[in-house]
């Protein structure tokens, strides 16, 4: 799990592995963007976006929603959110990038940029 912005971090399945981590990290919202939501996260706030790992997924018809869900998170004093798909590297790093644009006013290549400084995996 690493943190992207302030109280929003990114990471993959491992790190919903282990909810008391989670919880220890001060992580009280988790969205997911994969083909299978976990099912050890009752003590979280959840939001579960089903999204295949391949090209023809649709990932824009769902942004919004996931937006939403991340400000609302991060509005909330001493809230965290964790952006997650399997390996962390793809579904979750284009929600994160689309955050940083919408929120921040950043262009593509700048947030995604953003992104790669903290996360050099991410694609």
């Amino acid at each position: 799990m690493i943190e992207v912005q302030q109280r929003v971090f990114i990471g993959g399945a491992e790190d919903v592995a282990d909810p008391e981590c989670l919880k220890d990290a001060g992580v009280t919202h988790v969205l997911t963007v994969d083909k299978e939501a976990p099912q050890t996260l009752s003590f979280f706030c959840t939001k579960f976006v089903f999204a295949l790992d391949d090209s023809s997924t649709d990932l824009l018809s769902c942004l919004d929603e996931c937006i939403s869900f991340i400000k609302e998170a991060v509005s909330g004093i001493c809230c965290m959110v964790l952006i997650h798909c399997h390996a962390g590297v793809s579904r979750s790093a284009a929600i994160v990038t689309a955050y940083m644009m919408k929120t921040s006013g950043l262009k593509f290549q700048q947030a995604y940029q953003t992104l790669r400084t903290v996360k050099p995996d991410a694609e």
